[in-house]
């Protein structure tokens, strides 16, 4: 992993979100950067190119109502086939309520002003996209803060609703927002960060909640979905700002824990992750973002042991069969794939079976 920046901006401001996607369609990835702070500041695009992202923005937002961006997402919102942005938004102290927007893409360029707006105006802290009600259109889907009810804005042929059609019911301090068909029915399931954070699930429209965790830290900053351990279904992480704190809930065929699987406290105050296989062992590892003196930290992933590589050479083949045989024969203990201290035919069974199964 190099460790030395590949890419500087030129200009320095503060950054509260980051999305990658092709927006030109050009086939390299280029960077969305959504800007906020005590000011308005604008959205930046920096195109990529064969040698890495511009360190210059090609397109540059006419935010209005001097809006701080908090988050980000990219979706194809309008049906068009290419990708759209929409940025949830808060204001300063005393008047710290903005609407949500969304920039519609036009063969490859962002329009400079939103082209929605909600109606409704709040402190905003999370976007997810995803076609929640099958119709084949990606809605939106917005986490917001304190007095505020985190929901779904429905997307009807192209055109966004102005106020959520579906809330959580409830107003808490949610922050980040990610979707998941967490119990494999065929619709889209939401979640959210908060104290605690939360999951809802959804069947044909109607919304449960199903998940809230139990940790005694609160305050989550982001929220992911990822299929962690390679079992099929999307897990949830959280990185907490005030504790730095950063927990993975695994998902058993549709039930997620409600305490950490995996935890790493760190001293700093937690900003984002992601997931990504940095190391290309087919294995997606984390990142996650902190400010501090360490700002970045990288968690590779451990891929679960796969016993009936006896050979260890990280495939299944004849050799490992041939290995089974000479270690059973010879009474060795590795033979003892059922664990009951003896070898006979159920521990043939189990390599057997395991080796039908494969590696993960």
């Amino acid at each position: 992993m190099s460790r030395p920046r590949v890419g500087v901006s030129t200009e320095q401001v503060h950054t509260g979100d980051v999305q990658v996607g092709d927006l030109n369609g050009d086939s390299f990835l280029d960077v969305v950067t959504i800007h906020g702070g005590v000011s308005s500041q604008s959205v930046r695009v920096y195109y990529g190119t064969a040698s890495g992202p511009a360190t210059t923005a090609g397109w540059v937002s006419a935010t209005p109502v001097a809006a701080w961006g908090t988050a980000g997402g990219l979706g194809d919102i309008d049906g068009d086939g290419d990708l759209d942005l929409v940025t949830s938004n808060q204001g300063v102290s005393p008047d710290p309520y903005r609407p949500n927007f969304m920039f519609r893409n036009n063969a490859g360029v962002l329009t400079s002003a939103p082209v929605w707006t909600s109606a409704d105006a709040g402190v905003q802290n999370g976007v997810a996209i995803g076609d929640f009600n099958n119709d084949g259109w990606a809605d939106v889907a917005i986490a917001k803060w304190v007095n505020f009810e985190s929901g779904i804005y429905y997307n009807n042929a192209g055109t966004l609703s102005s106020l959520p059609g579906w809330t959580v019911g409830h107003s808490e301090t949610d922050k980040g927002a990610a979707v998941a068909d967490f119990d494999d029915n065929g619709f889209l399931d939401i979640a959210f960060g908060g104290d605690p954070s939360r999951a809802y699930g959804q069947d044909n429209g109607v919304f449960t909640q199903i998940w809230a965790n139990t940790d005694p830290f609160s305050g989550a900053q982001e929220i992911r979905t990822h299929d962690v351990d390679h079992d099929g279904d999307l897990d949830i992480a959280e990185i907490h700002f005030s504790t730095g704190r950063c927990h993975i809930y695994l998902n058993n065929a549709g039930v997620i824990s409600t305490s950490p699987d995996w935890t790493y406290d760190a001293s700093e105050v937690g900003n984002t992750l992601a997931f990504g296989d940095i190391d290309g062992d087919g294995w997606d590892d984390l990142v996650t973002g902190y400010s501090g003196d360490v700002c970045i930290r990288v968690f590779y992933a451990i891929p679960p042991e796969c016993l009936p590589d006896l050979t260890d050479d990280g495939e299944l083949n004849f050799f490992d069969v041939l290995e089974f045989l000479s270690l059973f024969d010879a009474g060795d203990a590795q033979a003892d794939f059922t664990n009951d201290g003896q070898l006979d035919f159920f521990d043939v069974l189990e390599f057997l079976q395991l080796f039908a199964d494969g590696c993960p």
